[in-house]
């Protein structure tokens, strides 16, 4: 199974247990402020997104070609908390650049657990990115407003590279 630990979290591929925590965690408010254009998650979407995420770990891993979703646990409860990915995707757009993403429940947020969830990803992902050759960093989008975000991004060393019309662009250099 991969599974994988930093000091507080767990990060797995998502489970059948995961069903209610992960409803939960995709219909809080602050999760929808800022995922607003993904429809609301229902118990279908749920199981089938839980099914494809459980599919993909199962094969080997190529990143170039699809999303892998880590599930976040909290070691001391045991609770799911969020989900954090480093992908070449968003949604099923195909993006030049690795992108990371990451939520974190309302109950779990200003603990630094995106922090630690994007700092864990990035030490995961950078084996694979040097042995298939790929350019050695990762992206970050956040919309201007959602300050709780940028802070998780500079926090783990991303630099702001620019800004658009709807969001700030980061980057981090891998060693």
């Amino acid at each position: 199974m991969n599974t994988y630990t930093s000091e507080r979290l767990i990060y797995r591929p998502y489970e059948k247990k995961d069903l209610e925590a992960l409803i939960k965690l995709c219909n809080e408010k602050t999760y929808r402020r800022w995922f607003y254009f993904l429809p609301r998650l229902n118990e279908k979407r749920a199981k089938a997104q839980i099914e494809k995420n459980r599919d993909l770990w199962q094969n080997t891993i190529d990143m170039t070609k699809a999303q892998y979703a880590f599930a976040i646990e909290e070691k001391c409860s045991g609770d799911l908390i969020g989900s954090v990915e480093v992908s070449k995707y968003h949604g099923k757009k195909r993006l030049k650049h690795f992108e990371v993403g990451y939520y974190i429940g309302e109950a779990y947020q200003k603990k630094g657990y995106a922090t630690e969830a994007v700092n864990h990803v990035i030490k995961w992902v950078e084996p694979y990115l040097k042995e298939k050759q790929e350019e050695l960093r990762v992206f970050g989008k956040v919309e201007h407003k959602n300050m709780a975000s940028l802070r998780v991004l500079e926090k783990a060393g991303f630099k702001l590279v620019r800004k658009t019309i709807l969001c700030r662009i980061y980057e981090r250099w891998i060693e």
